[in-house]
């Protein structure tokens, strides 16, 4: 579940390995402006609901403030997508999107490792090798075109 931390991160508290089933994610300013959002309409939501709601500070919840189902977010994302018109994809398929973007972009390994919560930067190498293999056929060429430059 997420938990809004501060001002410019986001806390996964229920993951896989990471540092003890926590991670915390820094997150650009126009996402936290998208939670920032999301969390004033919740206070609304909260007020309506008056004594039946339950503060868990969760980012997204059920109506009555109560964690969402851990399948409901997939269930969602499947919606959305059918709704659109788009291929069948899974959600974690955004997961792997954002890891091999921000390699394929050149953000160093052991930052992306962090930020998908692997313990080991070698974890992240092996899944997300395929970028490095695809950076890796214009290597011969930028270090072709540094050496010319150099002489």
């Amino acid at each position: 579940m997420l938990l809004l931390v501060g001002k410019s991160v986001v806390e996964q508290n229920s993951t896989k390995g990471g540092k003890g089933g926590q991670r915390r994610v820094p997150l650009d300013p126009e996402t936290i402006e998208l939670f920032t959002a999301h969390r004033k309409r919740q206070l609304e939501e909260r007020l309506v609901m008056g004594s039946a709601w339950t503060e868990t500070g969760y980012v997204f919840v059920q109506e009555n403030g109560e964690p969402l189902e851990t399948g409901t977010p997939t269930k969602l994302f499947r919606k959305i997508l059918n709704r659109a018109g788009l291929r069948p994809t899974r959600l974690h398929d955004l997961r792997h999107l954002h890891a091999t973007e921000l390699l394929r972009l050149g953000e160093p390994l052991h930052v992306v490792s962090d930020r998908l919560g692997h313990k080991d930067p070698m974890v992240t190498a092996t899944v997300y090798a395929h970028v490095s293999n695809e950076q890796g056929e214009t290597a011969s060429s930028t270090f072709a075109n540094a050496s010319k430059s150099a002489i």
